[in-house]
């Protein structure tokens, strides 16, 4: 089983790329920009690394996954200050 997810992103056909991919219980989710449902960038302005971080424990402070926290000089965009990248694991036993 390989699932492929779109976000409807202009650029995942332009570069050959799924947003994300699911093959048996691996779930693989891309470095996902600001982008909102119309393709604009959302939430220009926010170039503060140490307010991202909190955000982010504040959310898996008790999960605490893999990361990396890193400053580059720019995306794609101009206008994109982070993206994201997740891996899982499903538990295909696990009710929903």
């Amino acid at each position: 089983m390989r699932n492929l997810v779109s976000s409807g992103s202009p650029y995942e056909p332009k570069v050959g790329i799924s947003r994300a991919v699911r093959a048996r219980p691996i779930v693989t989710v891309a470095g996902t920009a600001p982008l909102g449902p119309d393709g604009r960038t959302v939430g220009r302005g926010v170039d503060d690394w140490q307010a991202v971080a909190a955000v982010h424990g504040e959310f898996f402070r008790d999960i605490r996954p893999a990361n990396t926290i890193m400053q580059v000089s720019r995306f794609i965009d101009a206008d994109w200050l982070i993206e994201i990248e997740a891996d899982a694991v499903v538990d295909e036993g696990e009710k929903r």
